[in-house]
């Protein structure tokens, strides 16, 4: 069932991901590499899904890495991955024996009991992951367009219930300072659900949302619920 969750999160994306320039693999929670596009296979020098039936880490992460890896597989397994879009610094090991720096957002799908949770790990090579303010704004923009098309494919077949979340969070990088609870209140938020609503929803105090938005407004740089909402919807903040 994991494999042919996995793959059928591929089917539909098989043209995009071909044409990405930066690499893409797509695994399930217990590890099984299902896909890999051909510019991942450039970069490493080898197939990304070799020994794909195998969970345990592939061979083109460093021996100090798969242990980290791993630990991301687990707390996918456990549905403890609270962010849509999880943002690692990582290392490759090309066929070569040279290591290379890496920028890797890590996408988990909603899965249900019934199935698996496909992982995306959209992989930017070649680079030591910067300060934002120091990121290159053309590579950023690209890398965003591309996060923002796979959203809007995955949820045009189906497959991820929070695409909308994605959307928003590559949209607006600076959602990703947000903790798993910040973004629980936010979704409400979106969603037109008021403090008490919101407080009954997620069996908190009202104080204790009202301290969440609190947070946000500082992360973000807002000053009320109307500006937050403005700046995820549409990207705009005040004059």
């Amino acid at each position: 069932m994991s494999k042919t969750t996995a793959m059928q999160v591929v089917v539909p994306l098989q043209s995009l991901l071909t044409a990405m320039s930066d690499g893409v693999l797509i695994t399930d929670e217990y590890g099984h590499r299902t896909y890999a596009n051909p510019a991942l296979g450039d970069i490493l020098g080898v197939d990304p899904c070799d020994g794909g039936e195998d969970p345990m880490a592939p061979s083109w992460l460093p021996e100090d890495q798969q242990t980290r890896y791993s630990q991301y597989l687990q707390q996918a397994l456990e549905g403890r991955i609270g962010r849509e879009i999880v943002s690692l610094e990582w290392r490759l090991l090309t066929a070569t024996g040279r290591e290379i720096p890496a920028l890797i957002k890590l996408i988990p799908m909603r899965g249900t009991q019934a199935s698996a949770v496909p992982l995306i790990w959209l992989i930017v090579p070649d680079r030591a992951p910067v300060a934002k303010e120091e990121a290159d704004p053309a590579r950023q923009s690209q890398l965003e367009e591309g996060m923002r098309r796979i959203a809007a494919e995955l949820e045009r077949i189906g497959v991820a219930t929070n695409a909308a979340s994605v959307r928003h969070k590559a949209a607006v990088p600076e959602l990703g300072r947000l903790s798993p609870r910040e973004t629980e209140v936010l979704d409400r938020l979106l969603e037109g659900h008021r403090v008490t609503s919101i407080a009954e929803q997620l069996e908190v105090s009202e104080h204790t949302v009202r301290n969440h938005l609190k947070s946000m407004f500082r992360k973000l740089s807002v000053h009320s619920q109307a500006e937050l909402v403005g700046l995820v919807r549409n990207g705009s903040r005040p004059d």
